[in-house]
This record gives C-alpha cells, sequence and structure tokens, in this order.
C-alpha cells in the first residue's frame, strides 16, 4: 500500500513538471539584434522577424524578411494597425509604429501578434519579454 502511494505521488510530480517544461519548448521568441536596422529588441525564431527599438525613442521597428516592398499589415485580436516609413533593404522589410500602439496592448491580452500574415504566438516567457521590450520602447516623457 505505501508503495503504490508513493508511485502515486510521484506520478503525480511528473504531471506537475510536464505543463513547465512543454512551456519552455514553445518559447517563440528570443532576444536578438536586426541585422539591417541595427537595433536590438526580440526575434521570431521561426519566421526570422524582428520587432526592435531605440530605448525610450518612443518607435518600434518591425523587421520582416521579403523580397518586395509591400503593405505590411499588424494585428492582435480586433486590433490592426500597420507600419510606416516601410523600407526594403537587403531582403528585409522593416518600418515603424508607435511604441503606444493599442496593438501591442492587444498582442499582450492575446498572447500573440499577427505580422504580416504570419501568426505569431507568445509563451508566458514570451510575453514578459514583450512587455518589457514595450516599456523600455515608450517614450518616458
Amino acid at each position: 500500500m505505501k508503495l503504490g502511494r508513493l508511485s502515486h505521488i510521484g506520478a503525480i510530480l511528473l504531471i506537475a513538471a510536464v505543463p513547465s517544461a512543454a512551456q519552455e519548448g514553445a518559447d517563440q521568441w528570443e532576444r536578438g539584434d536586426d541585422p539591417v536596422t541595427l537595433t536590438n529588441g526580440l526575434r521570431h525564431i521561426a519566421s526570422n522577424i524582428y520587432v526592435t527599438c531605440s530605448p525610450h525613442g518612443g518607435f518600434v521597428r518591425i523587421s520582416v524578411p521579403a523580397a518586395s516592398d509591400h503593405d505590411m499589415a499588424l494585428a492582435a485580436g480586433d486590433v490592426t494597425s500597420s507600419v510606416f516609413e516601410r523600407t526594403l533593404t537587403d531582403g528585409r522589410l522593416h518600418g515603424f509604429t508607435n511604441a503606444d500602439d493599442p496593438l501591442y496592448a492587444a498582442a499582450l491580452a492575446h498572447r500573440g501578434l499577427n505580422i504580416d500574415g504570419k501568426a505569431l504566438g507568445f509563451s508566458d516567457k514570451d510575453v514578459r519579454y514583450f512587455s518589457l521590450l514595450m516599456r523600455v520602447c515608450k517614450d518616458p516623457s
């Protein structure tokens, strides 16, 4: 009976540990420096999309791999936006948004952001990193 109880407790501990391990593997963003804009921020690992800024500059830079200039749509939940001052440089399309754009609050609330037609989700860790990046990007005045 005691051995059965220990096995049961061990199984509960194993099940409790699985979400943490799965969650860690679900991280989709990492710290990265955009090779074109030379700004640092976050890089979506699978799509090579960068969300960066100059600290406290009030703007967010979005940079995506692209062969041609085109509108770059952004969305999170029901909130949509687009970049301005788009430029195609060295195979990357990049542009700006305002750091206080409601899109970013929606992205955090919905745990994801759609950039240029790609749905980019956030793990718990990604939410923390993205939230921190948005605070760094905002103009403090």
